[in-house]
């Protein structure tokens, strides 16, 4: 069962609703993890503590992910609930802690987003904003992500998972089993999917990426199917259905990874995050930058004609992104878009193309940034790149042009960057490569100190962990343990990270592992003899 599941999710984490989200991946990445603690914090205050750690890291990390499953847990104690015949006060005793301690870890995220541990307080709505589109755009693209996770391949296998799970317990066990309940609960969320059935416009796709439950179902009807297929291959002498039938899953679970990596471009060098162009502009202007007042703020401004007039949202949204790389370090928060002409901003004007979403987006964009502006004090620095620029008002902008001398605009073209007309050279490189073997071992040896802190938890408390579950726990309560410790550190260092607040995040997570052990070694038991933890 944990090699299909393994291999299973490897293939389908290569589909359209994890590729890019990488929020998303993070807080699944979490959520996965937490799994074993949700029976185990029954009785024990260690298992608590780290799944209460697990799910605040999930609320800092997509809240609106945080409270589905958190629902989901309510819905989990409602099945045992109703199994039990109401007995109300045995669910308490089962599952009451689970879900104070999910409760608690809501009212954290909330506290935290609200009043702000290292900057501005943030609304929790900020969380949750949705593209300006239609009903047909979101059916569009639902229908596009199904397609790419092959529902005719994969649909019968997540089908004889459930029904497998569900075949294995008897209803009146239903209750009682945590991986059953788990996977059927976790479902739930995929009924979202279905809101364009009341016309309402929402990501119905994203829905997709809020459980695991449908990636673990098709790992566990893999399991299924090939346990039996083999076994009629072995007690059935040569049958040639059976081992076509093994072919067949092995062909499924195979050929998930290669359409996979040919949907998401993951194995093409030239498909990168930010194209080789962008990437020598941002670099050319983040060394320009660097030589700047890092409390001034800098206004890309930036336009383009995309094929369907709402996708300008999407441009919008992906230039604002890539744009950061071109800011240095301590100037990521002073980076803001115009979305429109030049001239149009240097007059401190909105642009308008007759597009609902552009002359929406256009003025929001421009208040974003003047007040920004407005809380620095300080004039800004223009930025006019042409990688942002291919289309629309400013592609024809010359160097030269007047308007940029008198507004002392920076563009940045062809890698270089100019300053009011007047191209500026640019600083030397040091001729250091990043690609030596020292430069590799060193990078090795950093993720190994990483996983120290999440060795140590693991080790203990589960003494008698196998490889499998130190496969998946030892990086996942290193990346809880760095995380919190990490944000501590921030929140009062109120500085960039930098090397020595590594070390003190590293130590001090390492601590904060050695104290669960301790709290283990103490009459703090950390399962009921391992069996929630095994399941």
């Amino acid at each position: 069962m944990f090699h299909s599941v393994a291999f299973a999710a490897g293939g389908l984490m290569l589909t359209p609703p994890f590729v890019g989200y990488l929020d998303n991946i993070l807080v699944l990445f979490f959520l996965a993890a937490a799994l074993p603690f949700l029976a185990s914090s029954r009785d024990s205050w260690p298992a608590r503590l780290i799944l209460g750690l697990f799910l605040l890291l999930c609320g800092l990390t997509h809240p609106t992910t945080l409270v589905i499953f958190c629902l989901v847990l309510g819905l989990m104690a409602v099945l045992r609930l109703v199994i039990r015949r109401f007995d109300l006060r045995s669910v308490l005793r089962d599952d009451g802690p689970m879900l104070v301690t999910a409760f608690a870890s809501v009212v954290l995220t909330v506290v935290i987003w609200t009043v702000g541990i290292w900057g501005r307080s943030v609304s929790l709505a900020e969380a949750a904003l949705l593209p300006p589109y239609g009903v047909d755009f979101f059916l569009d693209r639902l229908i596009l992500w199904v397609k790419a996770m092959r529902p005719l391949l994969n649909g019968p296998l997540l089908v004889i998972g459930l029904v497998g799970l569900l075949a294995r317990r008897p209803w009146r066990r239903l209750g009682e089993d945590d991986l059953t309940r788990v996977s059927v609960a976790w479902l739930a969320p995929l009924v979202g999917i279905f809101g364009f059935l009341a016309g309402v416009a929402y990501t119905y796709y994203r829905f997709f990426n809020t459980t695991l439950a449908w990636v673990l179902l098709v790992g566990i009807g893999a399991y299924f199917a090939l346990r039996f297929f083999i076994d009629r291959a072995r007690h059935g002498g040569i049958n040639a259905l059976a081992w076509l039938g093994v072919l067949a899953v092995v062909f499924i679970l195979a050929t998930n990874f290669t359409t996979g990596f040919k949907l998401s471009g993951w194995t093409n060098p030239n498909n990168q995050w930010i194209e080789p162009q962008t990437k020598q502009d941002m670099e050319a202007l983040r060394d320009y930058l660097a030589t700047q007042d890092p409390d001034r703020p800098v206004v890309f401004v930036i336009d383009d004609e995309p094929p369907l007039p709402f996708q300008i949202y999407a441009f919008a949204k992906l230039t604002g992104n890539t744009s950061r790389y071109g800011l240095p370090t301590g100037m990521i928060d002073q980076g803001y878009l115009y979305l429109g002409s030049l001239d149009n901003y240097l007059q401190g004007q909105p642009s308008e193309r007759g597009n609902e979403t552009y002359d929406e987006l256009s003025p929001a964009l421009l208040e974003d940034a003047e007040k920004g502006i407005q809380r620095s004090g300080k004039d800004p620095i223009v930025v006019l790149a042409s990688q942002f620029n291919k289309a629309g008002a400013n592609v024809d902008a010359p160097a030269t042009d007047a308007a940029l001398a008198e507004s002392e605009v920076v563009t940045v073209s062809d890698g270089q960057v100019g300053e009011g007309g007047n191209l500026i050279e640019s600083p030397t490189s040091d001729g250091e490569s990043d690609g030596t073997i020292l430069h590799l071992l060193r990078v090795v040896g950093g993720f190994l100190l990483l996983l120290v802190p999440g060795f140590i938890a693991f080790k203990a408390l589960l003494p008698d962990g196998e490889l499998p579950e130190a496969l998946g726990m030892v990086p996942a309560l290193s990346a809880a343990l760095l995380s919190f410790a990490g944000i501590a550190v921030i929140a009062l260092a109120r500085g960039p990270f930098s090397l020595p607040l590594t070390l003190i995040s590293v130590v001090l997570a390492a601590v904060l592992a050695s104290l669960l052990g301790v709290g283990a070694g103490r009459g703090l038991p950390f399962t009921s003899g391992g069996r929630a933890v095994r399941a």
